[in-house]
C-alpha cells in the first residue's frame, strides 16, 4: 500500500546491501508520529551498505516494496511502550518468523525505551541496542548480520553472549529528515520535531528522565532548518516533543515567530512553572485552547516521595492567568497507587481538580497507575496489584472524571517493565493477546510466582546487563529519600553526582 507523504531521501538501491526490515509495533499513523522511529529508519537508509523498508503491524508487506519479512536479511524493531512488546512477537507469528531465537537464521536487533531492559526479550531478540541509537545502529546491524552469536558492541547487549552493555546518548548534531505524512496520530500533514532531549529534574518514577540526563538542547539553526523544511516539504502544523521543551532558551523565540506567521504549533506537557504571561500571550496569538501539565500528585507527602514539588496553588494561579489569554481547558496527568497512600492523596487531587475548574479553565484528568521502571529509583516501587487499581478507579471516574487505565493492562504492563528472563518465557506463552487470565496461566505454566515482580524492593537483574551511568547506589540512596519525604533538587541547581557527567 502506497501512502501520500514527503521528506524521506530518496535511497539509491544496489546489490550487496544487507537488506533490513524495520518494524514499528503499531499502525502507519502512530509509527508516522514517532520521532525515534523516523531517526532510526533514516540513519540506517544513509548508510552505503543497508537498505531498510518499513513495516508496520496494519500490514503484513514492507511499505516501500510490498515484500513479507521473510524476504529481508535483519529484523530491526524500535519498541517504545512495554505493551508493545507482545505486540511485536504477535506481528513476528504472524508472518511465520520463528520467536524463539535458537530457531531462527533471521537476526532480531531491538531497541527503544520498552527494551532497555532486555531481560524479558532474551528469549526472542538476537541482540539489543541499549540507548539512542544514532550513532551506533548502523554498525551494529552489520555485526549483528556478520556475526550474529558473537558479536560484541558496547551499545549492544548480545543475548547470546550476556555482556554488559553500556546505555548510548547522542549529541543531537544529528537530525532526522522532516517528514510530512498526509495521516499520522495527531493529525493530518504534521512536522513533528524534537528541540531536546532528557531532562534535569529527576522525578523518581521516570524512566526518560533518568536514563537520558542530563537535557540536551538543539541548536537553533537546527531547530529552524527542521521547520523550514518541513512547511517546504507541505507541513501544516508543527508538533514538538521534550521532557522540558520549555528549558530550551530558543524555544519560546521560536513560536513566537510562528505564532507570527500564523504557522499553528502544539507542544508536549509543560512545567507549570516556564508558563509565564509572554508565553501566554504567544499561545493567544497561536489560538491555543489546551495547555497541558503534569503534577502527577496533589498532596504534600506524595510530591516529596515522587521528588517533583509543583504547588498546587500555582497551578491554580496558572489556569486563571491562563484563561486571559484564550485558554479554554488543561490537561492534567496524574498517578496513583504508592505505598501508604491515603484517601486524604485522593481527595488532595479532587482539591486541586476543582480548583483549576473554578478558576475558569475545564480541567481534563488522565489518572494512571504508577509502573515500577528500571534503572529509576522506582525500581524497588511495588506494584499497587489489580484490585487496589480497580477500586480507585471507580472512584476516579467518579469524583475526578478522569480518564483512567485497566488494571490487568497495568499489571502485564509492570511485569514486562521489571521482569527479566522468566517474564520471557512467560512472553512466549501468553503474546497472543493481552488477556489477564492468560497471562496468570502462563506463569502457572511456567512454574514462577508473579508476585516476585510485584512486591516492594524486588530484584533488579537488568543493573547486571546494562550501565546507564547512573550509580546503583545513588538510586538507591533517591528510593531512601523517598521513603524519608526528602527532596533532591535538579542537576541545573546542584550537581547530585548521581554519575552520568562524573563517573
Amino acid at each position: 500500500m502506497k501512502y501520500r507523504e514527503q521528506g524521506f531521501p530518496e535511497k539509491e538501491i544496489h546489490d550487496g546491501q544487507i537488506r533490513v526490515a524495520h518494524v514499528y509495533p503499531g499502525t502507519y499513523r502512530e509509527a508516522m508520529a514517532s520521532i525515534g522511529y523516523i531517526t532510526i529508519f533514516s540513519r540506517m537508509n544513509e548508510d552505503d551498505e543497508i537498505v531498510a523498508h518499513r513495516f508496520t503491524t496494519d500490514s503484513p508487506f514492507s511499505i516501500e516494496e510490498g515484500l513479507p519479512l521473510k524476504a529481508y536479511d535483519v529484523i530491526v524493531a524500535s519498541v517504545h511502550f512495554d505493551l508493545q512488546i507482545p505486540l511485536l512477537l504477535r506481528y513476528l507469528h504472524m508472518q511465520r518468523i520463528s520467536l524463539r531465537k535458537e530457531e531462527r537464521d533471521l537476526p532480531l536487533l531491538v531497541g527503544g525505551p520498552a527494551v532497555w531492559n532486555p531481560l524479558p526479550v532474551s528469549r526472542v531478540a538476537d541482540a539489543v541496542f541499549i540507548g539512542e541509537g544514532e550513532d551506533g545502529i548502523a554498525e551494529a546491524i552489520k555485526g549483528i548480520y556478520t556475526d550474529k552469536k558473537g558479536y560484541k558492541h558496547y551499545n549492544v547487549f548480545n543475548t547470546w553472549l550476556k555482556n554488559r552493555a553500556r546505555f548510548a546518548r547522542h549529541d543531537l548534531s544529528y537530525r532526522p529528515p522532516a517528514v510530512v505524512a498526509e495521516e499520522s496520530a495527531y493529525g493530518k500533514r504534521a512536522v513533528y520535531i524534537e528541540p531536546s532531549r532528557g531532562c534535569n529534574f529527576g522525578c523518581r518514577f521516570c524512566l526518560i528522565g533518568w536514563t537520558k540526563r542530563p537535557r540536551r538542547d538543539r541548536k537553533l539553526s537546527q531547530i529552524l532548518e527542521w521547520i523550514l523544511e518541513g512547511t517546504e516539504n507541505g507541513g501544516e502544523k508543527i508538533f514538538f516533543y521534550g521532557s522540558d521543551l520549555l528549558g530550551h532558551p530558543h524555544l519560546k523565540k521560536v513560536l513566537e515567530v510562528l505564532a507570527r506567521l500564523e504557522i499553528p504549533f502544539a507542544l508536549s506537557s509543560m512545567r507549570f512553572d516556564r508558563i509565564d504571561d509572554e508565553f501566554l500571550e504567544i499561545l493567544r496569538t497561536n489560538k491555543t485552547r489546551t495547555i497541558t501539565v503534569a503534577p502527577e500528585v496533589a498532596s504534600v507527602q506524595l510530591k516529596a516521595f515522587i521528588n517533583k514539588n509543583i504547588p498546587n496553588d500555582g497551578l491554580i494561579e496558572l489556569a486563571r492567568r491562563a484563561k486571559k489569554y484564550g485558554i479554554k481547558r488543561m490537561k492534567l496527568y496524574f498517578l496513583f497507587g504508592f505505598p501508604n497512600e491515603t484517601e486524604k492523596d485522593f481527595i488532595a487531587l479532587k482539591e486541586l481538580r476543582d480548583g483549576i475548574e473554578k478558576a475558569g479553565l475545564m480541567p481534563a484528568p488522565s489518572v494512571n497507575p504508577v509502573i515500577p521502571k528500571p534503572f529509576t529509583p522506582f525500581q524497588w516501587l511495588p506494584f499497587a496489584g489489580v484490585d487496589y487499581i480497580q477500586k480507585w478507579n471507580k472512584w476516579i471516574a467518579k469524583n475526578l472524571r478522569g480518564d483512567t487505565m485497566n488494571p490487568k493492562r497495568a499489571w502485564i504492563q509492570a511485569i514486562l517493565s521489571v521482569g527479566d528472563e522468566g517474564v520471557g518465557n512467560v512472553l512466549l506463552r501468553a503474546f497472543h493477546d493481552l488477556n489477564y487470565s492468560h497471562w496468570r496461566k502462563a506463569f502457572e505454566d511456567e512454574g514462577i510466582d508473579p508476585e516476585k515482580y510485584t512486591k516492594a524492593e524486588r530484584e533488579t537483574p537488568w543493573m547486571d546487563y546494562v550501565d546507564t551511568g547512573v550509580n546503583e547506589k545513588f538510586l538507591w540512596k533517591e528510593w531512601e529519600k523517598a521513603q524519608n519525604g526528602e527532596f533532591t533538587p535538579p542537576c541545573h541547581e546542584r550537581c547530585s553526582l548521581c554519575g552520568v557527567c562524573f563517573p
